[in-house]
């Protein structure tokens, strides 16, 4: 993990459920709101971090960790107690050593790119035919607009209880979105509903694939193809960031002219996700709403490449049912 991976809120919180994974509950003056000294707490953590350190990092409990962070992921509202905890400095140098330990033991295809060939779509996730996804992604860009000038009458205060739209994925539902032929990605869904079935469709695509490897290739598709949504935004993600000022997401309908589909690794997901990302002239962005490994394919291009799965989840486990 390294240029600034274990930076990421995302990524913090994985960490601290790679603690509560080995040792339960981790720092129990957090979970309990027993008052303690810094130092007492530190030396809580430490212990727990040298429990971890000293286990092998296997292929369950990372994952499991990850799974845990993602789902906690939450762009409306302010950071709970643990996630202010972790940006404490001396918090963030107890947690060093498990941050570098875990970056030299990630799954291979956390880095990985699309592999078009192998993918499931999952109900729920989308499915329009090919000539229509243009007409689905100007309705999306009128519709963004639109919220954008009713947001004009919201308040002015940062702070005043208001929430409207916070993501920044191309949100029409009928858009696909994919994940790779494999059963770890079905735990890997943001603030999860917490279903224990699914029904994945194998598929395979065609068209140019643009990586989101990490927080400077989101910045650069802002950039790019730039999408004021301030007044729309500002509120929810003040709370999330504490961030105040200009907001822009990718405009999506002008990005498909360029490419076909993109795709978000799980580091790329673990740098930038729920972060205020500068894109410039005091504009900011966030990637919300984007579950880690997960490839939006903006013009639809996909073909059934075999029978519907369902697949059952027994506690942490996917098998086929």
């Amino acid at each position: 993990m390294t240029d600034g991976v274990e930076d990421g809120p995302r990524t913090r919180r994985m960490l601290w459920g790679l603690v509560e994974e080995r040792t339960g509950p981790a720092c129990w003056a957090v979970r309990t709101g027993r008052p303690v000294g810094e130092q007492a707490l530190l030396d809580e953590l430490g212990t727990a971090v040298d429990a971890v350190l000293r286990a092998p990092l296997d292929g369950r409990v990372l994952p499991a960790a990850l799974a845990h962070a993602v789902d906690l992921a939450r762009y409306w509202q302010e950071p709970d107690e643990i996630d202010h905890l972790l940006t404490r400095p001396a918090v963030r140098r107890v947690m060093a050593p498990l941050a570098a330990r875990v970056a030299v033991s990630p799954p291979r295809w956390w880095s990985e790119p699309c592999e078009p060939a192998g993918q499931w779509l999952v109900d729920g996730d989308g499915d329009v035919a090919p000539e229509a996804a243009a007409g689905e992604l100007d309705r999306w860009r009128r519709d963004t607009l639109d919220d954008e000038e009713r947001a004009a009458t919201r308040p002015s205060d940062v702070r005043a209880p208001f929430s409207g739209h916070w993501w920044s994925t191309p949100a029409p539902s009928t858009l696909p979105s994919t994940i790779r032929a494999d059963p770890a990605g079905l735990s890997l869904v943001e603030d999860s509903p917490g279903r224990s079935t699914e029904t994945c469709r194998p598929v395979s695509a065609q068209g140019r694939v643009l990586e989101i490897t990490g927080a400077a290739d989101w910045v650069d598709l802002v950039r790019a193809h730039p999408l004021e949504v301030t007044r729309s935004r500002r509120h929810d993600w003040w709370r999330a960031t504490g961030v105040d000022g200009r907001w822009s997401i990718p405009d999506w309908a002008a990005v498909a002219r360029d490419h076909d589909a993109v795709h978000l690794t799980v580091r790329g997901y673990l740098q930038a996700a729920g972060v205020a990302l500068p894109v410039g002239d005091g504009t900011h962005t966030v990637l919300a709403g984007w579950d880690p490994d997960r490839t939006w394919w903006l013009t639809g291009r996909l073909r059934a490449a075999g029978e519907p799965q369902r697949w059952v989840r027994t506690g942490e486990v996917w098998a086929r049912g």
